[in-house]
This record gives structure tokens, sequence and C-alpha cells, in this order.
């Protein structure tokens, strides 16, 4: 027996069904290709290249600072001295009642002169024990003073010039000699440095062990007390 035929009303409402469908995705697709290239679009091509200039900039920029301590060394070093000291405390006529060694670091300032902490060019400053007895009448003083130069194994006297009331920092009298008066004085930063700035800290955290470990033997006896 054969089928009834479909109703055609059915038909017509499939199909308008499917229309509708049909053109809501291509709406949809239109709009989201717009939002896509609105979005996600290339930058043009100047701020692309501003970019890309920059990025340069920045690199090059990187490359400064991380080559600077080895400029800095390779051209100062030799004006970057190890400085060496003993002191005393005591009272007239009776034996030292503290006695110590220092060390630290110094840089040729100008021709005969050179930077290092006050703590350095007066030991006793800060030291409470050394502060206790001077309150109680006790007098401090320097028994030795001397700079080691990178490549000389002469120690040279220093004598303090001129030290700071108020900051850690004096300027001493370099010995006078032919290996001193060849030293590059090193340039004084012209404004305070802003936090976060790059800076390059040299020293002798080794002490007289790192500074003159291929001297002779006659160097270590100059610096016992």
């Amino acid at each position: 027996m054969a089928e009834p035929d479909l109703n055609p009303a059915v038909d017509q409402a499939g199909e308008s069904w499917t229309g509708l469908v049909q053109a809501a995705a291509a709406v949809l697709l239109v709009v989201g290709t717009g939002l896509m290239v609105h979005y996600y679009a290339p930058p043009p091509s100047n701020d692309l290249q501003d970019q890309v200039r920059n990025l340069s900039q920045q690199v090059q920029l990187l490359k400064q600072e991380q080559a600077m301590p080895a400029m800095v060394l390779t051209r100062y070093r030799n004006s970057i001295c190890y400085v060496f000291g003993v002191y005393q405390v005591g009272f007239p006529n009776q034996p030292a009642r503290l006695r110590a060694r220092v060390s630290g670091t110094g840089f040729i300032v100008a021709k005969g002169l050179m930077a290092t902490n006050r703590h350095v060019s007066e030991p006793w400053f800060g030291d409470p024990e050394a502060d206790a007895l001077i309150r109680r009448g006790a007098t401090p003083s320097l028994e030795k003073l001397v700079a080691f130069f990178p490549g000389s194994p002469t120690p040279f006297e220093l004598t303090p010039t001129v030290v700071s009331a108020h900051s850690d920092l004096a300027i001493l009298h370099v010995e006078f000699a032919a290996t001193t008066r060849s030293l590059e004085a090193l340039p004084m930063a012209k404004r305070v440095t802003p936090p976060g700035e790059l800076v390059t800290v040299i020293g002798y955290p080794m002490g007289v062990a790192g500074m003159v470990a291929k001297s002779p033997t006659e160097v270590y006896e100059r610096l016992a007390y």
C-alpha cells in the first residue's frame, strides 16, 4: 500500500527555519570576522618600526650595562688600592688598652689624594670599645696606615687630610712616588645616584691574602705588627 504524501505546509516551514538558521550563521560569521580583524590585526608599519627601534635601544643599553664593570675595572683598576692599618687607644704612660688592625678600599681622586671611608682613616670611629675608652680620657692614634696598589708590592704611606664630621668619608694624602704619580684619578659623580641605577662595586674582599698573593714574602712581613 502506498504511503501518503507529506503535508506541503510542513515542508515549507522546515525550509523557512533552515533559511533563518543559515542567515543567522552568516551574520555571526561576518561579525566575528570583523571583531577578529579589529582586535588582532597587526599594528601599522610605523608602530611596528617604533617597537623594533625601542627594543633595539633596550638591547644596546643592556649590553652597555653588562660591559660597564669590565670597562671600569680595566681602566681604573690600578687606581683602586687596598688600605691596611694598625691603631691603638690608650692612656698616657700606660700600655695601650686597645690595639687592632683595620683594612678597607681606597681610590685615587686627584694627584696625591685618595678617598676612603672615615672608619678606615680613623678606625676608632664607631667602635663601641674605643668610644668607651675615649670617654674616659684615652687617646686614639694610628700606628700605621698604608696603601697597596695592584702590580706594586711597595706599601705607600697614607696621611689623613680631610675627615667628614657627618659622613663615613675621608680624603688622605698618598706618599708621592713614581707609581702613584702615574695613576689615573677616578671621575666623581655629578649627581645623586637614583634608586635602581646600576653601580659597580670594586674592593678586596679577600684582604691581604688576595691582594698580595703573588708578592714576595717580605710584603707579608711588612703587614705584621
